[in-house]
């Protein structure tokens, strides 16, 4: 249980690995002239990257396309109830519709 203090900094540690490698000694430890033993080096975890995220419009792009395409496909129904109801809004001809705008034109009175 009890934390204790490493016996040899991990920055120190790199210094005498470099040096040994630089001195021929690495792969054998003598006690009296040094060296650098390799299991004693750390080992380092593989970086697994992940994809990156992109922006929402990126990430979005193919349903946004596919609701624009359905959206489409149903503008001509859309585009003719419209047209349908524009239509139907006018008033019917005939004599009262005639009295009503002409009545209109004048002021009311």
């Amino acid at each position: 249980g009890r934390w204790r203090k490493a016996q040899v900094s991990s920055r120190m540690a790199a210094m005498l690995r470099k040096q040994a490698i630089m001195d021929g000694s690495y792969g054998s430890f003598v006690p009296g002239q040094g060296g650098w033993d390799p299991a004693w080096d750390k080992f380092k975890r593989p970086i697994v990257r992940k994809p990156f995220k992109k922006h929402g419009h990126e990430r979005n792009r193919k349903d946004r396309f596919e609701a624009i395409q359905k959206k489409l496909s149903q503008q001509p129904e859309k585009i003719a109830a419209m047209r349908q109801d524009k239509i139907d809004a006018k008033p019917k001809p005939g004599i009262l519709s005639l009295y009503k705008r002409l009545m209109n034109m004048r002021g009311g009175k």
